[in-house]
Order: C-alpha cells, then structure tokens, then sequence
C-alpha cells in the first residue's frame, strides 16, 4: 500500500489518475465532458509517451499535428505522427521538354540551375491509432534560378518563348522566379525514424525576371503559365530530408509548340525534428548524471 502513496499524491496535486500495469504509467485526466489518456513506457533512462486519447462524450476525437518552425515548441501539439517537410532546402533544378522526360529543353542548361525553399506552416492528420501513416500538407515559398546557353538571347511574346542564336556569348543568361507551393502527401513514417511520402503539389507563380550580362544586355519580365501542378516525394531520416519535384503541367510554351516543364532534386533539414532530436539527447544526458 505504500508504494501506491506516492502516485496518489501526485494524482491529487495534479488533478488527474495514475495507475502502474507492469512497465506502463496510466495517466487519465478528466475535464468537463472531454477525458484524456496518456500512456507512458519506460526505455530504462526516461519515460516517455507511447500513446495519447481524446474522448469527447464517449467519442475518440482524432489528433492533428500543427508544426511551424517560427512558433515556440510549447505551443504546438507533438504526436507520435509529424510530417516531414524540410524548414529550408536547396536543390539543383532543369528544364525539360516532356513530363518525367530526362533530356533538356534545347538551350536550356542545367548547370547553376537551383531553387531554394523554405517551408513556414505545415501539418498532418492520421490514418491509423499506431500513427504510422496519415494525409500531410504544408505551405512553401521557393525561388527559381533557371539557366539558359549562354549564345541564346530569350524573347517572349504573348506568352510564348523563343531562343534566338547569337554570334556572341554572354556572361550569363538566366530566369529566375518565386512560387507558392502546397503540397498534399500521403505519408508512411516506418521503424528507425525513417519516412517517406508522395503526394501532389500545386503552385502559384509570379512572372519570371530575365537577365542577360555581357557585351549584349537584357532585362526584362516574361510570362510564366500562372498556375502549375507538380508530383512531389519526400524521404529522409530524422531530421534530414531529401525531396523530388516533377512538373505536370508546362512552366511556359515556346514558339515552335514545344513545352517546358521545371523538375528538382532538394536536400534539407526540418528545424522541429531537429531540435526535437537535440532536446531528447539533453534530457538523457541529465537524467543519466541525476542517477
């Protein structure tokens, strides 16, 4: 009976129940018609939370994650299930004359072509009580720098580009262009922190600023098609994610009819997991000098 004193003490001060079955800790809080259960396991350092239920009038009310790498840790909801979107990313990026097409758009060029990105809001819902799969969505701002060979000035007109052949080259000769992205993915987060997902990304685009430097000079803003439509992938372990986007629908049309279609391969890191990650390294670290 004396070992249970404790517990009940601690129930009392905290206005919830604790029951101990076997290795487990049971924590149950009522509050008004909503009832929360946790449940804890001990991995022989810490305790740590291996489930969490609402119920609202007998009714289990389903978990959503909410992260934002701008927004306190204290203030947003950890679940078991997160998505994983890279805070900040870069990533080599080309043009291509096809979807899922290999090949380069003629006088297009891949070298010093990127696109940087950063994600500010993103979150997930569920699928199952294991948290092992559920839907993700998440809000991006990218920057796209597009290069082009460098003996082809680019012009447009009414829409539509053209590359025209010059005697000369130029000291460079490039696009560049900012998009709003949201991605909607499928996710499957599976054992030792490693997740994957797919999903599709739709996007907004400004129009796109060219600028050609050398002995002949350009500045000018040319039309991009306004709305996209991109198939995105992400993978990664632990706070390092790698991520693909493919472009289903044309950045801009050419003259001769053909279609350009932007695709990018991006490595980044997403802060929240990362300083999830840190913070779950200190608090081992003190409660092995506490014992």
């Amino acid at each position: 009976m004396a070992a249970f004193l404790p517990l009940l003490g601690e129930a009392a001060e905290k206005e919830d129940t604790t029951f101990v079955v076997k290795d487990k800790k049971i924590v149950v809080d009522v509050d008004g018609s909503k009832t929360n259960v946790k449940v804890f396991g001990n991995d022989g350092v810490e305790q740590t939370k291996v489930s969490e239920m609402n119920f609202v009038d007998g009714q289990e009310v389903e978990q959503v994650y909410v992260g934002s790498p701008f927004l306190p840790t204290s203030n947003l909801q950890h679940i078991d299930f997160a998505p994983r979107y890279p805070t900040v990313w870069f990533g080599m990026a080309n043009i291509t004359g096809k979807v899922f097409g290999t090949s380069q758009l003629h006088h297009a060029r891949f070298s010093k072509s990127f696109e940087f990105g950063v994600t500010p809001y993103y979150m997930s819902v569920p699928f199952n009580k294991q948290n092992s799969m559920g839907l993700s969505i998440a809000a991006q701002l990218v920057w796209s720098h597009l290069c082009f060979q460098k003996d082809y000035v680019v012009t447009e007109t009414g829409g539509k580009w053209d590359f025209v052949k010059m005697d000369q080259r130029a000291d460079g000769n490039n696009i560049n262009y900012m998009s709003f992205r949201l991605p909607m993915m499928f996710t499957v987060d599976g054992s030792y922190d490693f997740y994957l997902g797919l999903g599709l990304s739709p996007e907004i685009r400004t129009n796109a600023w060219y600028k050609m430097k050398g002995n002949i000079s350009a500045d000018e803003t040319y039309k991009l098609n306004r709305m996209g439509l991109n198939m995105s992938v992400v993978w990664g372990i632990g706070p390092l994610v790698f991520s693909g986007s493919l472009g289903l629908t044309p950045l801009f049309k050419t003259v001769n009819g053909k279609k350009a279609y932007q695709n990018s391969c991006s490595v980044g890191v997403d802060v929240l997991s990362l300083v999830k990650l840190i913070n779950s390294g200190k608090k081992k670290n003190k409660n092995k000098i506490d014992f």
